[in-house]
């Protein structure tokens, strides 16, 4: 039996400088994914259309369930003056 789960995962940034997409498709497909953080809450997924990421412990929990129809592949994580002024001070 198939099942299906819906996700409304937090918009945590955007596209970054220096992603590579063709934006002539529907979605566009991205061959390089550069993830700009704006404010980040710890989540274990996080989108910007047409991407979702996902944190490893998120990405091994979803392959052991069987996943489908996904396609993981690595992306640069870059942080936005934003996210500097947003986040608390880690001690």
């Amino acid at each position: 039996m198939t099942r299906y789960f819906e996700i409304e995962p937090d918009a945590a940034g955007g596209i970054g400088r220096g992603t590579v997409m063709d934006r002539s498709v529907h979605p566009p497909v991205v061959s390089k994914l550069v993830y700009q953080v704006e404010g980040w809450f710890g989540d274990s997924i996080v989108t910007t259309f047409p991407c979702f990421l996902v944190t490893d412990e998120a990405k091994r929990g979803l392959l052991k369930i069987g996943i489908s129809g996904a396609k993981f592949a690595e992306a640069e994580v870059t942080t936005s003056e934003e996210f500097h002024q947003r986040q608390p001070r880690l001690r």
